[in-house]
């Protein structure tokens, strides 16, 4: 048994980078796999996306919506799924599926390409994961602005080769920079924020960098948007968006959680300063470039300014580049106290995917199981149909999750929704009405302007608890689902004769 491990221990040693690389992959899409089994379903966008596939429809048609907005929001994505949906017949449910591992899976896989020990990749994922659990749990949101993350990791571990090297090699970088930010542009619609790397570039003196990433920035926007089919009106309206969600409300307790400001945390501080100090025990050969002139770090601490106005300002395009600046310090330190070929780094790469794994899908407090409690409202269920609008009725409710997990489960349904994925795209009446119930804590009585503009075929949705209904005595109210009353105006009674 000894000289059977003996003569395995050579083999294992002179292949432990391929195993490293195994196990790491292996944890890498396990973790997402393990988290849907559980019942995790993403709260939000990845469900109006999966649904919208199956519509038939565009959003104005679904959404009572203020003029101008008429194109998609998300094109390239409700393609790629209709793709899918078109070769796989899969349902809502399949999307969904698709959406939360397919992106996370990606975002995840997609920079271990840039790291000589893809080790540090994992321990930069699982210092994340321990250090800030809520902004880990947005690479399973399944939502198309994980594209634009994964686009600012490549940018982050790739922007040299835009600096150094042959003609050719810079050209054929910039060429993949604008395939990169052709296709997040398409698919997610923030084009105006693929522009800032340029500048982190430009603050660290990194001209000819600078100058071919803005050109790639500038020409895959330009295609991106070309791909509607209506350009101009594409990029104007995706900046039309961003000022009607920010400059609807009085007070940024009023808009969605993503729009708060972001609270720097030190349990995040601590790691970036703890990795700075740990330059000064590597050798000048061996250490990265100094923070304050690496670009990736200097956009990281820009854009976290910008976060502190907007959350996600910080979380889409701050957080993740701060990572890879993470992890490729971990890689200098690993790289000078771990031989490439050992068991120590095999034993230690091990011990990273395992303690990923774990902690990642633990569910305590039912932090990836709670949905399964959730009742959705379902013209499928004839308790419920009966208390849904007609064909043409709307649905009047001030909770956006009424409207996610409803048009989750009746994608081809005839009725509107007046809150949709995002307030400030609402009627200025509605949202003037809006406004005033999430001012009043959603006070019943805000709602009174919604009950008296309702139509018999309307309904108004309100989330409370079972017991007495919603004090709103012009509606005949029913219990249909937890936590879910379902209002309609009553049916006239006819005159008493004489």
């Amino acid at each position: 048994m000894r000289s059977g491990l003996h003569t395995l221990e050579p083999w294992i040693k002179e292949r432990s980078s391929l195993l490293i690389l195994f196990v790491i992959i292996a944890a890498l899409l396990l973790f997402p796999l393990r988290i849907l089994s559980l019942g995790y379903m993403p709260l939000d966008d990845a469900l109006r996306h999966a649904a919208f596939v199956f519509a038939g429809k565009s959003w104005p048609d679904i959404v009572v919506m203020r003029d101008g907005f008429s194109l998609d929001f998300h094109p390239g994505w409700h393609w790629l799924l209709g793709l899918v949906q078109r070769l796989t017949h899969a349902g809502v449910d399949g999307l969904l599926f698709f959406e939360v591992f397919f992106l996370c899976a990606g975002v995840c896989l997609i920079p271990l390409t840039g790291f000589r020990r893809p080790e540090a990749w994992l321990f930069g994922l699982l210092l994340m994961l321990i250090c800030d659990p809520e902004m880990f749990s947005r690479f399973l949101a399944g939502r198309p602005y994980l594209i634009s993350i994964a686009l600012m990791l490549v940018w982050a571990l790739y922007w040299q080769k835009l600096e150094t090297g042959s003609v050719m090699s810079r050209l054929a970088w910039t060429g993949l920079f604008i395939l990169g930010v052709m296709v997040a542009a398409w698919v997610h619609g923030s084009w105006y924020f693929l522009l800032l790397p340029a500048g982190s570039l430009g603050l660290t003196r990194h001209w000819r960098a600078a100058i071919l990433y803005s050109m790639a920035a500038i020409i895959g926007i330009l295609i991106g948007a070309s791909l509607t089919g209506h350009p101009l009106q594409f990029l104007w309206q995706s900046v039309h968006q961003v000022l009607q969600c920010v400059g609807t409300a009085d007070s940024t307790r009023l808009l969605v959680g993503e729009m708060w400001p972001w609270r720097p945390q030190l349990n995040l501080l601590f790691p970036v300063v703890a990795l700075w100090y740990a330059r000064r025990y590597l050798p000048a050969s061996r250490r990265e470039a100094a923070p304050l002139g690496n670009p990736v770090f200097v956009h990281a601490a820009c854009i976290s300014l910008g976060g502190m106005v907007f959350f996600r300002f910080w979380s889409d395009w701050g957080y993740p580049v701060l990572l890879v600046w993470a992890a490729r310090e971990i890689q200098c330190h690993l790289e000078m106290r771990l031989p490439e070929r050992c068991w120590t780094r095999l034993s230690a790469s091990g011990f990273a995917a395992a303690a990923f794994f774990l902690i990642s899908t633990g569910d305590g407090g039912g932090r990836w199981s709670n949905r399964l409690t959730y009742e959705r409202i379902s013209a499928d269920n004839p308790e419920h149909a009966a208390w849904l609008p007609p064909p043409g009725g709307i649905i009047y409710s001030a909770d956006m999750d009424v409207f996610y997990e409803t048009f989750f489960a009746n994608p081809t349904a005839g009725w509107k929704y007046v809150l949709g994925f995002e307030p400030g795209l609402m009627r200025p009446d509605d949202l003037k009405i809006y406004r005033q119930i999430q001012w009043n804590s959603f006070d019943t009585q805000a709602y009174k302007p919604w009950e008296e503009k309702m139509r018999m075929e309307d309904r108004l949705v309100i989330r409370a608890r079972p017991g007495a209904a919603p004090d709103l005595p012009s509606l005949a109210w029913n219990y249909v689902a937890k936590d879910t009353w379902i209002g309609r105006k009553k049916i006239p009674r006819p005159p008493l004769g004489p």
